[in-house]
């Protein structure tokens, strides 16, 4: 059975995510909020293979790519 995004983003609130934009490049975080545009609102923020950690970061909805729940 296939999951609507909004579900799905509802469902992971407060919860791990692994998103993927555009450039290829990987984060995880912990989900805090979403708007509309599917706009994400991460905390304690670390990119995948690389050194970048951030407390905080907002994700435009265009440039996501992929998100799953870790």
């Amino acid at each position: 059975m296939a999951i609507r995004p909004e579900t799905m983003l509802r469902n992971s609130l407060g919860k791990k995510v692994r998103i993927t934009t555009r450039t290829g490049k990987e984060y995880v975080g912990t989900l805090r909020s979403y708007d509309e545009l599917d706009n994400l609102y991460l905390e304690d923020v670390e990119e995948v293979d690389g050194e970048l950690k951030l407390k905080r970061a907002i994700f435009k909805g265009g440039n996501i790519t992929f998100v799953m729940r870790v």
